[in-house]
């Protein structure tokens, strides 16, 4: 189970993972993060995005993991008081319909089993005009063969950006895709 190995591997996270800082940077322009923004973090982990999160100045972040574990250590790592760290499924947020301005989902995607449901809420979770961005800070290929090489096995690949765009295009407007060999993300406007 997803949550179970996360929780194991939660006080060696940081130390086991190595996240390019340009990337992270350039990918959270692409979400179009500013000041005031509300900001919902998907699989925010051990809080990895918080930090450059913070530098756009938003006026409220969530960021939420099923890890017990993992949030524990976000917290310990943050007492901005603009952060709020919450275990929870994603799919069992009750938050009110258009609540956010922007969702990232950093380096979790291929952990959700139903692309679709995840990009439903998305658009359920987000105001007018608000903003979804998936994106990993590596490759699409090294992220499917990091998956084949732990004991945690995602129950997708991260899919080609052009599928993921067409699971999009019913409720975004994407304006931003990248698959290549430094990045991945996929990035929409939310209509309707």
């Amino acid at each position: 189970m997803v949550q179970d190995y996360f929780d194991k591997v939660a006080d060696q996270w940081d130390k086991m993972c190595c996240h390019d800082i340009n990337n992270i940077r350039n990918l959270l322009r692409i979400a179009d993060i500013n000041e005031g923004c509300s900001v919902l973090d998907v699989g925010c982990g051990t809080g990895v995005l918080e930090k450059y999160i913070l530098e756009f100045s938003p006026k409220r972040v969530k960021a939420i993991d099923m890890s017990s574990q993992m949030i524990d250590i976000a917290r310990d790592k943050y007492e901005d008081k603009n952060v709020d760290f919450e275990c929870i499924d994603f799919f069992s947020m009750d938050e009110k319909k258009g609540l956010f301005d922007r969702i990232v989902i950093y380096n979790s995607f291929p952990h959700f089993e139903d692309y679709e449901s995840v990009i439903d809420k998305c658009h359920y979770l987000l105001k007018p005009m608000g903003r979804v961005l998936v994106a990993h800070d590596c490759s699409r290929e090294e992220v499917n063969n990091l998956h084949k090489d732990i004991e945690l096995k995602p129950v997708n690949d991260l899919p080609p950006a052009k599928s993921l765009i067409s699971i999009f295009s019913p409720v975004f407007l994407v304006d931003s895709a990248v698959d290549d060999d430094n990045i991945y993300c996929v990035s929409g406007v939310k209509v309707g």
